[in-house]
């Protein structure tokens, strides 16, 4: 069972995400790579303002979906940015290892995206009961216990003094 998170706290929280990781991209350019980075990597600020821009740019746009009332499209932002957190992970995760990106800080925000990348990954593909088709609903349903069918009751025969009484009459 997915855990149940709000949707849109959830979509603004990994927007809100982003969009910081953009912001310390676009301001920060030469301490930026001082506190992320090793010296085994070379300075480059044309790319990290590239970086920062596309990070504050999804952030934002995933804000105005969660603002929206589109749920298939909440879903598929969920998903997106799922996997753009799972990418987040690997990548830090990597470069802590290979010692090209500052290993407290770089296994932090590795465990941080993926705890993310998880509960966006559960929630954009998880579907909700109301957002099932009927014939799933069924399948999920426990099945009851069929009830012992109950044997027909013999029908009362007349005593025999009615039947008389019809007899009488005719």
């Amino acid at each position: 069972m997915a855990p149940k998170f709000d949707d849109d706290l959830l979509l603004q929280a990994s927007s809100a995400g982003a969009t910081a990781f953009g912001a310390v991209g676009l301001l920060g350019l030469d301490k930026t790579h001082e506190v992320f980075f090793t010296d085994k990597r070379q300075n480059h600020p044309e790319f990290q303002r590239l970086w920062g821009r596309s990070c504050a740019m999804a952030g934002v746009s995933g804000l105005v979906v969660a603002c929206s009332d589109d749920k298939q499209l909440k879903k598929d932002t969920m998903k997106v940015h799922g996997v753009a957190w799972m990418g987040t992970a690997v990548m830090s995760a990597y470069n802590s290892y290979k010692g090209i990106q500052r290993k407290e800080l770089g296994y932090a925000t590795a465990g941080a995206s993926a705890a993310m990348s998880a509960a966006l990954l559960a929630r954009g593909f998880w579907k909700d009961d109301k957002d099932k088709k009927p014939k799933e609903k069924k399948e999920k349903e426990p099945k009851k216990e069929k009830e012992p069918k109950k044997e027909k009751e013999p029908k009362e025969e007349k005593p025999k003094e009615e039947e008389k009484k019809k007899a009488d009459k005719k």
